[in-house]
């Protein structure tokens, strides 16, 4: 096997222009000299007769010179191609991965090495008895003969030949990345293909994308599930509230007459009847607290996300402005200090930090005043803020859990429906941004929203 990108020089050719044209310099000059300076005819002759001896032996000189430097040169020049050929050689049989080397006229195969002799089943008699276009299936020949004969293929640099699909011996399909070399094989033009099998990784990113389809679509399902049910449940919910509130009324205007009257006929009765109506009541707000939040949670899933420069300076004064009643009653301090600007949806990111206030509202420590401090930075290509309160704090293991739906920190002392911080955790997702908590118990939080930086 002879790999080479250009084929041997024909010393021939130069030795024989060398002679001929040292030949025709000797015989001009030499002739003209003599027939100028002698005149007698027989001397004439001998010195043309010792001429042509002395025309052969430099002629001889000059061959043997040319011979050994050109055989010198030879040497060299094949002792290169030999190297050469023992560096294709070794990379050809030694790479673990599949090459092999087809006639570009033909395309029948020249050689291949042992890895594409395992990769594909075939015999290395058979892979030379076959084309390469034998390995390809036939709704994808176009293209690979497309990219066979494009020209960009021509050069002698190794060229990206892009994604095949090749057929083993036994029927399967191997998908593999193409690289090729166009070289001089034997004699013959020829192109080297190395070929590396992507299978595995092609299988993995398929089911990758396949996955996340399938979980794509499966959100969307649970959001339009979740906005049709919270929907569809108000107005059942609505007339309990109506009707209980009526019969609660009722059931006073009962209790009030009887005590006009003095008969206080069942009248323990009318009270059990006007406590349990009034637990009515208190389930259907919560109800109704839970079904909000859902639908709050699937709006913020489903709405039109607008970017904008936001100036988040403006977005807190104003949800501090809109507070200010609740900040009041708990005698809240809140400071402000510096806030880099951002991108985002103005109305997604002011309920986030309006969620944010709103927990450390609620989650205040009732043994000392409330201390909100509001900061920011830049970090990289972010903008970073911290909502930092001196509230009860979070334990450690529920750090986690206080993201999800109705994870409220404690059920019984506060309010809520349980679902501020899952809608603040989608819209700073929807925003491209991310939020997380650090915290201890007894201390307070630090709640911290990165978002993109504005252009």
């Amino acid at each position: 096997m002879v790999f080479s990108k250009h084929p041997p020089l024909n010393s021939a050719i130069k030795i024989s222009l060398a002679y001929a044209g040292f030949s025709s310099l000797w015989i001009f000059c030499s002739s003209s000299v003599l027939g100028f300076l002698i005149t007698d005819i027989s001397l004439l002759t001998r010195l043309t007769i010792y001429k042509g001896f002395v025309f052969v032996i430099a002629t001889t000189v000059l061959l043997m010179l040319f011979i050994r430097r050109e055989m010198t040169r030879r040497e060299v020049v094949m002792k290169a191609l030999e190297n050469s050929e023992k560096q294709y050689r070794v990379l050809f049989d030694s790479n673990p991965n599949p090459i092999w080397v087809y006639d570009i006229n033909t395309l029948k195969f020249l050689a291949v090495n042992k890895p594409a002799v395992q990769h594909y089943g075939y015999s290395m008699q058979e892979f030379m008895g076959i084309r390469i276009t034998e390995m390809h299936p036939p709704d994808l020949m176009l293209s690979m003969m497309s990219m066979v004969y494009d020209k960009t293929q021509e050069s002698s640099e190794v060229c990206y030949a892009g994604t095949w699909k090749l057929i083993c011996k036994d029927g399967s399909i191997i998908t593999a990345e193409i690289n090729t070399h166009n070289i001089t094989f034997n004699g013959r033009g020829a192109r080297l293909v190395l070929a590396v099998d992507v299978t595995e990784r092609k299988r993995v990113e398929e089911e990758k994308e396949n996955i996340a389809r399938a979980l794509e679509q499966n959100k969307k399902e649970l959001e339009t599930l979740i906005y049709t049910t919270s929907h569809d449940l108000r107005s059942p919910l609505v007339n309990i509230q109506g009707f209980s509130s009526l019969l609660a009324k009722a059931c006073a205007d009962i209790i009030e007459a009887d005590n006009a009257s003095g008969t206080g006929v069942n009248r323990q009765r009318r009270e059990q009847i006007l406590e349990s109506v009034g637990y009515i009541n208190s389930s259907v707000a919560k109800i109704d607290g839970l079904l909000n939040g859902l639908l709050k949670l699937s709006r913020a899933g489903r709405d039109e996300i607008k970017p904008v420069h936001i100036d988040i300076r403006n977005i807190i004064n104003e949800i501090i402005s809109a507070m200010s009643f609740q900040l009041q009653q708990v005698d809240a301090e809140v400071t402000v200090g510096s806030l880099p600007a951002c991108k985002g949806d103005s109305v997604h990111i002011n309920q986030v930090f309006s969620n944010l206030i709103d927990n450390a509202i609620k989650y205040r420590d009732n043994g000392r005043p409330l201390v909100i401090r509001i900061n920011g930075l830049t970090d990289s290509h972010t903008a970073v803020y911290c909502v930092e309160d001196n509230g009860i704090g979070i334990p450690e293991d529920r750090q986690n859990t206080i993201w999800e739906m109705f994870g409220r920190l404690n059920e019984t002392e506060v309010g809520g429906d349980g679902m501020g911080l899952t809608l603040v955790r989608k819209l700073v997702d929807r925003s491209g941004g991310r939020v997380w908590v650090t915290s201890e118990p007894g201390v307070g939080s630090r709640f911290y929203v990165s978002l993109p930086l504005t252009n």
